[in-house]
């Protein structure tokens, strides 16, 4: 399970899981529908981690429960801590060798919510958690919009809402979204029209532009965590830094200069996000800032690098640089603005579209390089 939502609210606790499976390091993904689990008809149980782990994990403790007609919480979690250590302890050595998500478990009450880690150890989340490998934008989200005093109706659509747009943004989370809640009346699954139904109510009215720019920062994603993936294989380590504010913030349309220059804030944080430090231990010369190191170690591991990668890189910086307003005293801000096709002043949607896809070119080049290496290999 790439991702668990987990939130309180006035009356109780409403939690939200995707279904997307994702296998090690390579970028290999199915959806397999799942469902939240619940104990004593007043718990609500999920996991995340390795799926044939996570479900070995939770059968063991409905099966430990089974003649129990009513469970504390507390019951539940330390008996979540003892399955969880003693499945640790047999397995930690496999699941270091296959490099492979240990799972976690998020357990929940009408009033309180745990997340139990691999070593036995749990921990209570005053007003919302979420786990698995879309967590930090999960928490992103929630830390941004959650407030204690919702309705049941306001808590759903969050819930849902955080691991839809978080689909957007990791590409190891997706599918059909499985919800519960759990309050007074105990625990209760909602049907799959009802999330159905949230998410169209959820859906805004986008543009055309603001359509696009959805498109290629999804594709933006992908390439980066398939970059990520084969850097790790063949190099030892990732490329690109994770940055939940900035691939949230460059997803969002541009109307405006003021927009324009917030984006582009964030977008440059993406491309100036590289492990320079480990880029330059590898290369015979030293040259100084990220997009240069960047050149050198392309040019001196991967054969047929082509200059476009990094000028595409060098154009998006010098937007940021140079910000706005515009001042016709600035050349080089002039010149990529025009050499792209555009007037001054641009229009400021088109101009955001054009530095997202320039940034989606330079990403495509990386991966065909390294996806001849890899066939080569």
């Amino acid at each position: 399970m790439t991702l668990i939502v987990a939130l309180r609210y006035q009356h109780g606790v409403v939690i939200a899981c995707d279904s997307r499976v994702t296998y090690g390091l390579a970028p290999l993904m199915r959806e397999e529908p799942r469902k939240i689990e619940s104990l004593g008809n007043n718990i609500a149980i999920m996991g995340a981690g390795l799926i044939g782990g996570v479900d070995r994990v939770i059968n063991n403790l409905k099966s430990s429960f089974e003649s129990f007609k009513s469970l504390t919480l507390m019951e539940v979690v330390e008996k979540c801590e003892d399955v969880l250590w003693a499945f640790y302890q047999k397995h930690k050595e496999r699941f270091e060798e296959e490099d492979t998500e240990f799972p976690t478990l998020v357990v929940a009450s009408k009033d309180k919510i745990y997340r139990v880690f691999q070593t036995g150890f749990a921990e209570e989340e005053k007003n919302y958690c979420s786990e698995g490998s879309g967590r930090p934008y999960g928490e992103y989200i929630l830390r941004q919009q959650h407030k204690p005093d919702m309705n049941e109706k306001q808590a759903k659509e969050l819930a849902v809402y955080t691991v839809e747009q978080t689909s957007r943004i990791d590409p190891n989370v997706g599918g059909e979204i499985c919800l519960a809640v759990v309050d007074h009346d105990g625990f209760r699954m909602m049907a799959s029209t009802e999330v159905a139904d949230i998410l169209e109510s959820l859906t805004e009215m986008a543009s055309a532009p603001e359509k696009e720019i959805q498109k290629i920062v999804g594709e933006i994603v992908e390439k980066r965590r398939w970059i990520n993936a084969v850097f790790q294989k063949k190099f030892g380590f990732e490329l690109f830094a994770q940055n939940e504010f900035a691939v949230s913030e460059v997803q969002k349309g541009c109307k405006s200069e003021t927009d324009f220059t917030s984006k582009i804030t964030a977008l440059a944080l993406l491309i100036d996000g590289m492990n320079v430090s480990e880029l330059d231990k590898q290369l015979g010369t030293h040259p100084s800032g990220s997009i240069n190191i960047l050149e050198t170690f392309l040019k001196e591991t991967l054969p047929n690098f082509e200059p476009a990668i990094v000028t595409n890189l060098r154009d998006l910086m010098v937007l940021r640089s140079k910000k706005m307003p515009i001042h016709e005293d600035d050349p080089r801000l002039i010149q990529v603005i025009l050499k792209w096709g555009n007037r001054i002043p641009p229009n400021w949607s088109s101009l955001w579209t054009q530095a997202l896809a320039k940034y989606r070119e330079s990403l495509i080049e990386i991966t065909r390089l390294l996806s001849n290496e890899v066939s080569e290999g």
